[in-house]
């Protein structure tokens, strides 16, 4: 847990399991104050999990309540998309 500041405090956790033989999801989920996923398209971390999903040819999944979880599914790879 990291302390933003001493009124509020925020947690983070990441988490990684393997969906099946062939790939792997990755979930982030924080605490936060929520809200409307696709009003968060513009905001970089967004943008960030768009560009890493994207790359790694992967899926991913937001869902808002207590906070948001991001979850991204990608195939299991020997080499990165445009390599080798």
């Amino acid at each position: 847990m990291m302390v933003i500041d001493e009124r509020r405090t925020q947690a983070l956790a990441v988490t990684h399991a393997r969906r099946d033989a062939d790939h792997l999801r990755l979930m982030i989920r924080d605490n936060g104050h929520g809200g409307d996923p696709d009003a968060m398209r513009g905001y970089m971390g967004s943008k960030l999990i768009v560009a890493f999903v994207d790359r790694m040819r992967g899926e991913k999944a937001v869902e808002a309540g207590n906070g948001h979880c991001a979850t991204v599914t990608f195939p299991l790879q020997d080499e990165l998309p445009g390599e080798g």
